[in-house]
């Protein structure tokens, strides 16, 4: 099976001070395993194309990237979707062979909207963690679920987005989080439907009690936007799990990208 073709946002490692270049050694560290596994890798940089040819050339990126594409040099910003149609134009793979690791939500939304896989990097993420979910997404089967390890009041397990909007509905977020939250849950509600919308009892307990949401293995671009939200719970302490099943229940709500079931009860 083909891995998808690694695009890293060189400019979140790399600080350019006329012609110097101070990187981070944990970057080349993951590039190099990141190549013994397979993937190809790519960089990405907002810089013209002369500056971001030298830490390339002289910092240890060019024996473990294959190629560096520059905003100016492709011909449009980074958060345009257009970058993305123009870089994969140039490696000749379909859009979803493509991944960007990137510091920015609207280059990672960009890279979404033009049908790449993409994951929000910050300061304490390893690429070696993307590579993991990237395999994870690619060979695990069967339908997917991140909740709350402990039931609540009700015995329910809160999902991904109810831990989240706890805490943002709390005041416990910070205000680059809430802006955060607030934008995330606009992109997901644009993203795919709100299956109560479609069916107003699907969730009503005494018509399907203890209904919960899975997401379909296929549905990738949405698994991967829900790791950012378990990346805000990880750093506010909220505790989850992931929860992976071939047949979590009986199936009373699907779309493309997920299902709603109820559990301990069969489709038979």
């Amino acid at each position: 099976m083909t891995k998808p073709l690694l695009m890293v946002d060189v400019d979140g490692f790399v600080l350019l001070v006329a012609h110097d270049a101070t990187l981070d050694d944990q970057l080349l560290a993951d590039l190099a395993s990141a190549r013994t596994a397979g993937f190809d890798a790519h960089l990405a940089t907002a810089h013209e194309h002369h500056r971001a040819r030298h830490p390339w050339e002289t910092s240890g990126l060019r024996e473990r990237s294959a190629a560096i594409h520059s905003a100016a040099d492709v011909g449009y910003r980074k958060a345009d979707h257009r970058f993305y149609d123009a870089v994969q134009r140039r490696t000749g793979r379909a859009p979803g062979l493509h991944c960007l690791v990137d510091g920015s939500q609207a280059n990672v939304d960009a890279a979404r909207a033009a049908g790449w896989r993409a994951f929000r990097w910050r300061p304490t993420s390893r690429l070696a963690d993307v590579l993991r979910n990237l395999d994870d997404a690619r060979g695990a089967p069967g339908f997917v679920r991140f909740e709350s390890p402990t039931p609540n009041s009700r015995g329910r397990h809160v999902g991904v987005f109810g831990l989240a909007n706890r805490l943002a509905h709390d005041g416990a977020l910070a205000p680059d989080d809430w802006a955060w939250w607030r934008h995330s849950n606009d992109w997901c509600n644009a993203a795919y439907p709100d299956p109560s919308t479609v069916d107003p009892q699907v969730y009503d307990h005494a018509v399907n009690p203890g209904a919960t949401a899975w997401f379909r293995p296929s549905a990738v671009h949405l698994i991967d936007k829900t790791r950012e939200y378990l990346d805000l719970l990880d750093r506010y302490g909220v505790p989850w799990t992931e929860r992976r099943s071939a047949a979590p229940g009986r199936v009373v709500y699907a779309d493309d990208g997920q299902v709603v079931v109820v559990p301990g009860e069969s489709d038979d």
